[in-house]
């Protein structure tokens, strides 16, 4: 690897230039730049890129600096080498400058120096900027090559602000539930950072329309309770009976409920119960757990056409925990009412999209929800994203460009 010197880069050929920090990065930028409008590139032709506004920023300040003050020591040297040094010129202590020196040597003093004070006559149309900014700036120029929308805006990173939303959200409206929804919150993995990734989709985007339609909370967890404690002694009373209902019921299929099934079934959800207590949780779906099976919407789908499926009260109770599920839903899906979106702008957990126009900004989603935020304050409370109930969650069309 040969050591950097500015001086001898050849500026029409390309050059990957590796430094550490503090190695003087900017300082080379500068020197390059001072070079490029020296041979002749007019300054709008000349790209510097950076990552953050605030180096842009910086980065611009210090392009414009070094071209005045190398002007201005080109100036003071033209005019101490014909003898006409002015005591209120600028210092003879920069002439010892290595671009001053440089520049001297064997260029024309005059054109450079004029080329320097047009490049700061047109300074404000350099292209010093982040690399977003950038890609912003070429979408906008060339909207009918790149397909982009003309009044195309650039959204700033919202992360932090979206963490601190959704965190806040959480510890106002979600922290004092009843523990069994917080459970169910965790087997459906409803954390804060997803609740994020929900309403993210919605932030910002003027054209969608986000379903299903509102619903209202439902507070059904004490009725829940008592129908897990029917099913569980039900289970430990009546099992035998329930199966040999069912397998001796001549309408349903016998593939679907199979001898060797059936009693395993009814002991694994009585087992799960025993261990879990009122709080249990069943996944009432098709792939979920086997109590799911004895629902009557189960069984009147696998009874044959024309029989009576069989009957009984678990086959109730499993029913009703069915629909029980469907509530716990349905909750989840009325937390986008707490943000204080009209009903044409809902946020669906089930993530549907459908695109329709919209008179109101998503941003309302964010602005109606914090201005409804109290003043919150800390408090000895877990709430239930800890880890106690969350687990891990020149002259040519060419273009220098330096970064």
């Amino acid at each position: 690897m040969k050591p950097l010197d500015p001086f001898n880069i050849d500026l029409e050929k390309t050059t990957l230039i590796e430094a550490s920090a503090g190695t003087g990065k900017t300082y080379t930028i500068t020197t390059l730049f001072c070079r490029l409008i020296a041979i002749g590139y007019p300054v709008e032709s000349i790209l510097v890129v950076t990552f953050t506004e605030a180096a842009a920023a910086e980065l611009k300040l210090r392009v414009r600096q070094r071209i005045f003050e190398t002007m201005a020591m080109l100036l003071d040297k033209e005019c101490e080498n014909q003898n006409c040094k002015n005591q209120n010129d600028v210092s003879s202590d920069y002439n010892d400058d290595e671009l001053v020196l440089f520049l001297h040597s064997d260029q024309d003093v005059p054109l450079i120096c004029q080329r320097f004070s047009h490049a700061l006559n047109c300074f404000d149309q350099s292209s010093i900027m982040t690399i977003h900014s950038f890609c912003m700036k070429i979408l906008k120029e060339h909207a009918f090559e790149s397909s982009s929308f003309f009044d195309i805006e650039l959204v700033p990173d919202r992360s932090m602000f979206l963490n601190q939303v959704s965190h806040d959200f959480f510890m106002t409206h979600i922290n004092n539930l009843d523990t069994l929804f917080l459970s169910y919150l965790k087997l459906r993995q409803i954390t804060p950072q997803s609740f994020i990734t929900y309403f993210d989709k919605a932030v910002s985007r003027k054209d969608l329309v986000i379903k299903p339609l509102k619903k209202e909370f439902q507070d059904i967890f004490h009725e829940y309770r008592q129908t897990l404690k029917k099913i569980h002694q039900t289970l430990l009373t009546e099992s035998e009976q329930i199966v040999q209902l069912i397998l001796n019921h001549k309408g349903i299929d016998k593939r679907s409920y199979a001898k060797r099934y059936v009693p395993a079934w009814l002991e694994k959800s009585c087992i799960k119960l025993g261990l879990q207590g009122e709080n249990t949780l069943f996944k009432m779906t098709e792939k979920g757990d086997a109590l799911y099976k004895f629902t009557q919407t189960r069984i009147a789908q696998k009874t044959k056409v024309g029989a009576a499926p069989p009957e009984h009260e678990l086959f109730d109770l499993c029913e009703k925990l069915l629909k029980f599920n469907q509530v716990f839903e349905n909750n989840m899906i009325s937390f986008k009412d707490l943000l204080g979106i009209d009903k044409n702008r809902n946020v669906s957990l089930s993530g549907n999209l459908e695109i329709e126009p919209l008179e109101l900004d998503a941003d309302v989603l964010v602005e109606n929800y914090l201005r409804k935020l109290p003043d919150i304050k800390s408090s000895g409370k877990n709430i239930f994203y800890n880890e106690s109930l969350v687990k891990g969650t020149k002259k040519s069309n060419s273009i220098p460009v330096f970064s």
